[in-house]
């Protein structure tokens, strides 16, 4: 998981203006792993990892309704394509009902590919809810 983030870092444009660091990764991960209420999936072919999807279920802050929300999907690029993603966000979206959720939030902020990225996700069911902006400063 840990070379997973450091080669997703690298591809994106705007994560890789930002430092990165390998204990804080590896915090994290063992917390997607240990937590109750966070989810940690893995892809792998041959016992060689090619994808990860890290997710939280909360409630919002004006609402008891709980929702999810991922904070990492990575397929490594030889390994789009085919059915690794749609696995991984199909097992996110289950993992969801699961917990109760009533919303289930996927995001793409790593810049490559986005209008891709936005058209694959509304394959699978997603609707367009809005944007994220940045600031860098």
């Amino acid at each position: 998981m840990i070379a997973m983030s450091k080669a997703m870092h690298l591809e994106s444009p705007v994560f890789s203006s930002l430092t990165w660091d390998e204990g804080l990764v590896a915090y994290h991960g063992l917390n997607n792993i240990t937590n109750n209420d966070c989810l940690a999936l893995v892809a792998d072919v041959d016992g060689q990892l090619i994808g990860m999807l890290l997710a939280s279920v909360s409630r919002h802050f004006f609402s008891y309704d709980l929702m999810t929300i991922d904070s990492a999907l990575y397929v490594k690029p030889e390994n789009r394509g085919g059915s690794v993603m749609a696995r991984m966000i199909l097992a996110y979206v289950a993992w969801a009902k699961v917990k109760g959720a009533v919303r289930v939030v996927i995001g793409h902020s790593t810049g490559v590919k986005k209008d891709k990225a936005v058209a694959y996700y509304q394959k699978l069911g997603f609707t367009h809810c809005g944007d994220s902006m940045e600031m860098r400063i």
